[in-house]
């Protein structure tokens, strides 16, 4: 893929993992050669981490009529005159002022309003599961450019677990994986979604990994086309921002293990982890 053709369309779709291995190989590829895709990939993620940071909440039944019906009031609206003013259709035609050349710019202003008012009430109508495996890629990222800080320091996998059981009220068990080439971190208590969450950093030397656990269903999770079955567990693979999550469930808690390491290696590396309760 030449410079020539930056792949603006599948950033977004890379982005949020709607890209076939090969086609996302290449794109990342490109990604990495070329420093105005990498400036574009980098609003692309932020924006993506924004959104996944939004605080959500319900919206009012019949929400969507009414700002249809606002909209079309806005639309419709003409402007008032005064008393003994002459309306415009009675004025002798005359050439607009230059701002006013284009019959929409008046409604510029109350449009844009009213747009952002109808993405703020989407995002805050989309069920908050969907967005699960985007704010398991947002704090990977997060992790990665320094602004996620572990609670936890420790780096033994018993004292983890020792940290965990006095914050949360749901059974977490963290692993050593010294094995498999990768040290702990650390870790931290906080939400995924609206769910209680135990968070941990494992780090090894082409990447780090991020683990959660929380209560909940694997079921809240939105479709996936990317599933794994193995040793009795069914993985549900994402590939948000530019990493890969895969999800699954143990008992009454759902696992996500998060990270930028190529895609078959989390997979296995989740399928290694899984343990049944």
């Amino acid at each position: 893929m030449s410079h020539a053709a930056h792949p603006t369309a599948e950033l977004h779709d890379l982005a949020d993992g709607r890209l076939d291995a090969d086609v996302r190989l290449r794109v990342e590829q490109h990604v990495r050669d070329c420093a105005e895709c990498q400036r574009e990939w980098e609003a692309i993620t932020a924006v993506k981490r924004a959104v996944a940071r939004l605080p959500q909440v319900a919206v009012p039944l019949g929400f969507d009529a009414k700002l249809a019906e606002a909209l079309d009031a806005v639309a419709n609206e003409q402007p008032a005159t005064t008393s003994g003013e002459t309306s415009q259709r009675d004025r002798p035609a005359t050439r607009p002022p230059a701002q006013w050349h284009t019959p929409w710019t008046r409604w510029a202003a109350p449009i844009g309003i009213a747009a952002t008012l109808i993405v703020v009430a989407t995002l805050a109508w989309w069920p908050r599961s969907t967005n699960l495996p985007s704010r398991a890629a947002a704090d990977m990222a997060d992790y990665t450019a320094g602004r996620l800080e572990m609670a936890s320091l420790e780096g033994d996998a018993s004292a983890l677990n020792r940290y965990f059981a006095e914050r949360v009220s749901f059974p977490v068990r963290v692993f050593d994986l010294g094995m498999m080439g990768y040290t702990l971190v650390g870790g931290r208590v906080q939400t995924l979604g609206d769910h209680e969450s135990a968070l941990w950093v494992y780090r090894g030397s082409n990447g780090s990994l991020i683990c959660q656990m929380y209560p909940g269903s694997a079921a809240e999770l939105p479709p996936t086309q990317e599933t794994r079955t193995a040793n009795g567990f069914t993985f549900l693979v994402f590939h948000e921002m530019g990493g890969t999550q895969v999800f699954w469930q143990e008992g009454a808690v759902v696992c996500v293990l998060a990270s930028t390491l190529p895609p078959e290696d989390v997979i296995q590396l989740a399928i290694a982890k899984a343990m049944k309760p």
